[in-house]
């Protein structure tokens, strides 16, 4: 079955790490990513501030500004490193981003499973590239608001139980 899975990702390895240190009012939002390029919003600082932090960023292997908004700028992201590792989990496994968003070093991702089994390979494999994962919430695409629900607490515990493991590995907002 299906799963929404919207993990919190931190740590030294997070993209955009010295951008968000150098510009701590900087927020990103990514765009849908199934394959192909990375658009991602910036807001929050100057478009200069902003083109030179991502210059500097070592988890940005190149950008290119593609639209701009008012006090937001699109552009098309090439990541290095851990989040570029992040993209290879997705794909070509009929997995996908839905979307995510950065802030002060701290992106929440959400994705879309084919399986409720994939989310602790993807737990298990956003830990190994040193994105600290913290799952926040898990959802069925299939409940009858179309996955705008979030699980209940026992069926999340369920979830967890038989995707993950022992609850122990698997932090979340209440561990």
């Amino acid at each position: 079955m299906t799963a929404i899975a919207e993990f919190r990702l931190s740590g030294e390895n997070s993209a955009c790490k010295t951008a968000f240190d150098r510009l701590p009012s900087l927020e990103c939002e990514m765009e849908p990513v199934v394959a192909g390029d990375i658009g991602v919003w910036f807001s929050g600082a100057e478009r200069s501030a902003v083109e030179d932090a991502l210059a500097a960023d070592p988890t940005v292997e190149s950008h290119e500004r593609v639209e701009a908004g008012e006090d937001r700028w699109f552009y098309e992201l090439e990541f290095a490193g851990a989040f570029d590792g992040l993209f290879e989990l997705v794909a070509d496994r009929d997995r996908a981003i839905l979307g995510a968003v950065g802030r002060r070093g701290v992106w929440t991702v959400r994705f879309r499973l084919p399986q409720r089994e994939d989310v602790r390979e993807v737990y298990d494999g956003v830990a190994v590239l040193g994105l600290d994962p913290e799952v926040v919430r898990l959802a069925d695409p299939a409940a009858a608001d179309h996955g705008r629900s979030e699980l209940t607490a026992e069926q999340y515990e369920a979830v967890a139980v038989e995707s993950i493991g022992a609850p122990s590995r698997f932090p979340t907002r209440s561990s």
